[in-house]
């Protein structure tokens, strides 16, 4: 589906640059920022999250004691990694 956003120039402008950043087109760009303020925020969904995030953080310190670990920890995206709420 196609559609036209209005926005000024100065915003594109920085849209672009950022786009080019990241090394993805700007329809990419708009996309997954679209995609990311529009998902679900509701409070189970942010616990689910941060349950996730605890059993993730539990494994890798697991692994940093010289424990067996049965299963890798798996990717963490840039956000997961310096996210440190989760730690706490």
């Amino acid at each position: 589906m196609q559609t036209v956003i209005e926005m000024p120039d100065s915003l594109y402008k920085k849209v672009k640059a950022s786009a080019a950043h990241k090394g993805v087109l700007v329809d990419d760009f708009v996309q997954t920022a679209l995609a990311s303020a529009t998902k679900d925020t509701s409070a189970d969904s942010l616990d689910n999250q941060q349950d996730e995030q605890l059993k993730r953080a539990e494994s890798f310190y697991q692994s940093l004691d010289g424990r067996s670990q049965s299963s890798p920890v798996g990717h963490l995206d840039r956000d997961q990694l310096y996210d440190r709420k989760c730690l706490l």
